[in-house]
């Protein structure tokens, strides 16, 4: 079961000497939580429909093929 989603449309996106972090290097992240991201915004292409889902470990299997519209 997941019980977080989150929304990482902006990871990548850093000012100064700041990394940006993603919620799945939290301890115990990886096993409950589904994480999100968008291409378009971290490489600027606005457009551009790309994306990604990061599941947790107990997901990987399930969805073998991409999701086309």
């Amino acid at each position: 079961m997941v019980e977080v989603l989150n929304d990482s449309a902006y990871a990548g996106l850093e000012f100064g000497d700041v990394r940006s972090l993603s919620l799945l290097e939290t301890p115990g992240a990886l096993d409950v939580t589904l994480e999100l991201g968008s291409l378009s915004k971290m490489y600027m292409v606005a457009g551009w429909r790309g994306g990604m889902a990061i599941p947790p470990h107990s997901w990987i299997g399930c969805s073998t093929r991409p999701a086309w519209r």
